[in-house]
């Protein structure tokens, strides 16, 4: 069984183009907002064998509701997503569940931009110069901060 989960970024695909493979549920978990304001709402249907709309989108909600569909439709297999606000969630949900994939460690690169400047700076890759803003209010990293801000 595979779950998709979708919060705050629109579902940015044509859900009537998506087939389900022969043997595979694939469930959708969705805010309620989304899901109502997504443009072909009801295709999805034939993309998905099921649709959860969730109040709450944290971790303890979403669980609950892959408890519930594990004794219904069987093993978890998958939990993905292509909302940027849930990868972190998911990756958490990957851990509980068992699942393989992207940990929650393996995201901060991703989503930590001063990390991911970094990262790029050690291997090489050339980065515009920038603190964070917890360094831009003392010493010489505010006086960089004023002098980014003021060229």
């Amino acid at each position: 069984m595979e779950v998709v989960l979708a919060a705050r970024q629109p579902f940015r695909c044509r859900w009537d183009r998506i087939e389900l493979a022969d043997g595979v549920a694939r469930h959708l978990i969705i805010s309620p907002a989304l899901l109502a304001n997504a443009p072909d709402a009801g295709a999805c249907d034939s993309a998905f064998t099921s649709v959860t709309a969730l109040e709450t989108m944290d971790a303890d909600a979403i669980a609950q509701a892959l408890n519930d569909l594990c004794g219904v439709n069987g093993r978890l297999t998958a939990i993905v997503t292509n909302d940027e606000y849930l990868l972190v969630t998911c990756a958490e949900l990957r851990e509980r569940f068992g699942l393989g994939g992207a940990s929650p460690a393996d995201l901060e690169f991703f989503t930590d931009k001063l990390l991911m400047k970094q990262r790029a700076a050690r291997a090489g890759i050339p980065v515009p110069p920038g603190v964070a803003l917890d360094d831009a209010r003392s010493g010489d990293a505010g006086q960089r901060a004023r002098s980014l801000v003021k060229d």
